[in-house]
């Protein structure tokens, strides 16, 4: 009986650490939801994108780090290249940015 209890409390946990963390980009910002906190973050915050060990945004209120998002691995960490959940932020902030609707963001 307590080794099904800690299995299911083993199995439980791993899903909260594991399965629930993700990266949502939107017309709105990025949603970035880690086990213990979910942030969103507003376009015009966002000032910088790192995703060569994950995803790490930079806003005009503190760093957001993404649990869920995967990071580059092999020949394109060693290239600098950022991951897909970095890429998508990046090209998104950009379009947003040439777009001209970042330009005035009261």
């Amino acid at each position: 009986m307590c080794a099904s209890g800690f299995v299911a409390l083993a199995g439980l946990c791993s899903y909260a650490l594991l399965a629930r963390p993700y990266v949502e980009v939107s017309d709105g910002g990025v949603l970035v939801r880690n086990p213990l906190v979910t942030r969103h973050l507003a376009w015009p915050a966002i000032q910088h994108v790192d995703g060569r060990y994950g995803l790490r945004i930079t806003t005009a209120y503190g760093t957001v780090s993404a649990w869920g998002a995967p990071a580059p691995t092999g020949l394109a960490r060693a290239r600098h290249h950022d991951g897909p959940a970095a890429q998508a932020v990046t090209s998104r902030l950009e379009a947003l940015r040439a777009a001209g609707h970042l330009d005035d963001p009261r």
